[in-house]
């Protein structure tokens, strides 16, 4: 009997500790620290009032809490937190807020408000969110199987959703619910949100049946790391009646790559040897798809050749292009690294002979590298273009004798070659402040240009100040 007894305590013991070294085994540290990095990089943002930014940060770690199966990890408690902290008291948004607060609590019912953010609105919105769960026996919610079509849709209570786990980058996604007749919705609605999004598009769902309902995410929007999304039955003046995720606690699928696997490169390794901060970037997780921008240049130049009205010689050596402006268009080609249409219209300041040209227009494909994610920090740039850059150059004795034409324009161009570096900051999520210093050699691949005769070579240096759109 004591052998027995023996042998049965020995199997309840292994067993305990088979399972302990499973749950750690699950709780990588460095993906911990990785989590915890992100959670601390979200709310150093949310301090500085950035609270899209701290808010796509706290998904990106939920994300990859999810990816590494640590949904049920105290860590993962804490983004919940920091995202009912950021909903609450960033966007006045009670109803995510609370969302959030139930997800920490189901995870970790000891989870506290960081003193740091305590107020007095907020912990009573935890205690009552601890209170309703304790009085529930703090019970998951059911997350029911997808149904077949033979269901008997008598028997579906309420919304039923399967969570989609994970689709593959640039392919349709199917996602169905089943809603029962007792909710009384009129219609349902599926809601997703790529990255670099800020809205969620709506898609209303077909009805396939008594009551499963069917919409689909297109390929085009099946890109990034994750993609947010909820289903919602609503009535006929679009008021959700029953829903699996909201717009202020989304469900995440993981974007995988055409291969098969993450979409994005999620080492826990640090090969620079920089710890682990190094391999996490600090941005949203991916640049925008296009951008637009407007700047305002200035500078001048290294000329050659003749004036272009009154033919004299330019003489010895700079001349300024004193104003451009420099409307710019372009698409993200990876998550630092663009391509654009770029113009530079000249306006030719102090030029005062007679019939001179008012403006010098060129236009530049150019192909943009930052350095730091999502295409910010120091930047790169190389252009190819086409056109003119008209500089002013002063004439010793003015234009046949009269004193008061005294500044002609010297033209440089057809073909243009150039790059320059500068620096890209970042307002939120959609506006960056820019700078650039840009070198461009005109080159006189043809003599004439229309009705100008003397077309010559020139380096023309600009610096360019202005404000770039991502979305």
């Amino acid at each position: 009997m004591k052998i027995r007894t023996l042998a049965i305590a020995t199997v309840v013991v292994a067993a305990l500790l088979f399972a302990a070294g499973l749950q750690s085994a699950s709780a990588d540290p460095a993906t911990v620290k990785k989590i915890e990095t992100l959670n601390t990089q979200a709310m150093e943002n949310y301090d500085l009032l950035d609270y899209e930014e701290a808010k796509k940060l706290l998904n990106k770690a939920l994300a990859t809490a999810k990816r590494k199966r640590l949904g049920n990890d105290p860590v993962t408690a804490k983004v919940h937190m920091n995202l009912a902290i950021v909903e609450f008291s960033g966007f006045g948004d009670a109803e995510s807020a609370e969302l959030q607060l139930i997800d920490a609590v189901n995870i970790d019912p000891r989870v506290a408000v960081p003193a740091a953010y305590k107020t007095s609105e907020l912990q009573s919105l935890l205690d009552k969110v601890k209170s309703d769960i304790g009085g529930a026996a703090a019970a998951e919610p059911v997350v029911r199987a997808p149904r077949q079509d033979t269901v008997d849709c008598g028997a579906v209570d309420g919304i039923e959703h399967q969570l989609i786990e994970e689709v593959k980058s640039g392919t349709d996604k199917v996602v169905d619910v089943y809603v029962g007749a007792a909710v009384g919705a009129t219609q349902v609605s599926l809601y997703y949100r790529p990255e670099g999004a800020v809205e969620f598009t709506r898609i209303k769902m077909a009805k396939k049946g008594g009551c499963k309902f069917v919409g689909t995410i297109p390929a085009g929007d099946t890109r990034g790391e994750v993609l947010h999304y909820f289903v919602a039955a609503e009535n006929a003046a679009d008021k959700p009646l029953a829903s699996r995720g909201s717009k202020g606690s989304p469900n995440i699928i993981e974007v995988l790559s055409a291969r098969g696997g993450a979409s994005v490169v999620d080492d826990d390794e640090d090969p620079l040897g920089g710890g682990l901060e190094a391999s996490v970037e600090s941005g949203d997780g991916g640049a925008p798809g296009f951008f637009i921008s407007m700047g305002v240049a200035s500078g001048a130049g290294y000329v050659t050749g003749s004036t272009e009205q009154a033919e004299n010689d330019v003489g010895c050596c700079f001349a300024p292009a004193l104003l451009s402006i420099t409307p710019e268009i372009g698409t993200y080609l990876s998550d630092r690294t663009s391509l654009s249409i770029a113009l530079r219209l000249g306006v030719t300041v102090g030029a005062n002979i007679d019939g001179h040209s008012p403006g010098a227009p060129a236009g530049f494909l150019r192909l943009r590298h930052g350095f730091d994610s999502g295409g910010t920090g120091l930047t790169v740039n190389g252009a190819l273009g086409f056109g003119v850059i008209r500089h002013t150059v002063s004439l010793a004795e003015g234009f046949m004798g009269d004193a008061s034409q005294d500044t002609d324009t010297q033209v440089s161009g057809p073909l243009f070659l150039g790059g320059g570096l500068g620096y890209m900051g970042k307002w939120g999520n959609t506006l960056r402040p820019f700078i650039e210093v840009n070198a461009l050699a005109g080159l006189p691949v043809v003599s004439s240009l229309g009705s100008v005769e003397n077309v010559s070579f020139a380096l023309t240096f600009d610096a360019n100040l202005g404000i770039m759109f991502a979305f």
